[in-house]
């Protein structure tokens, strides 16, 4: 991978100076002018998640799209946050619990629900 990398990156290195058809501008030129107008990256990364809320029911599941995932009791009829990620969804409280995971984050169990129920 670090080969292809390298080889990439000098391709692109060798096309700085080109013009495309229908430019006044050289590739170079484009791209400097490109890169002073971007603004500079969040200092925090991007949680690419689905985000949604909701509540726990009296039997202590959360709905979630089609699915019902299932909480410890002490979080019963409380609003909770959730977070879908691609492999995995995290549910959480908006105050802090004492536990092992951070900001009163509990993580998701997938409650398989029987066809017919």
């Amino acid at each position: 991978m670090e080969a292809f990398n390298l080889w990439l990156e000098e391709q692109c290195r060798k096309r700085q100076h080109d013009v495309l058809r229908g430019e006044s501008e050289t590739i170079g030129e484009r791209l400097q002018r490109d890169l002073a107008a971007m603004r500079p990256l969040p200092i925090a990364p991007f949680d690419a998640c689905d985000q949604d809320t909701g509540r726990v029911s009296s039997q202590c599941l959360v709905r979630y799209k089609t699915n019902d995932y299932s909480v410890p009791v002490a979080y019963g009829h409380q609003d909770v946050w959730i977070r879908a990620y691609v492999h995995d969804v995290v549910i959480g409280c908006p105050w802090p619990r004492t536990g092992s995971l951070p900001e009163g984050a509990l993580r998701g169990l997938h409650h398989r629900r029987e066809p017919g129920q």
